[in-house]
């Protein structure tokens, strides 16, 4: 169950100086599925990508719509069920 983060960990090693990574997720209510599906809160995924630099946020609401260029503050968990991540290095 803990092996997304070492996954996390190899991106962020072989992403090049100034190279862009999209990482997409669901967000909510943060939980572990069957011991195989994982639901990430915003903040877990900025704490895991901290050496990176947040580009872009943007997320599928519940109402199934895409917000694009979310204010961090406005990114409520609990709205959301994806997260779209833009990190550069």
């Amino acid at each position: 169950p803990e092996s997304c983060f070492i996954f996390i960990k190899n991106l962020i090693r072989v992403l090049k100086p100034k190279g862009r990574l999209y990482f997409s997720v669901p967000v909510g209510d943060e939980r572990l599925i069957f011991n195989a599906h994982r639901v990430f809160s915003h903040t877990t995924i900025l704490n895991c990508f901290n050496e990176l630099k947040l580009h872009e946020l943007s997320g599928i609401k519940r109402d199934g719509l895409l917000y694009t260029n979310v204010d961090l503050k406005n990114f409520n968990d609990t709205e959301f069920k994806c997260g779209l991540f833009i990190f550069e290095k």
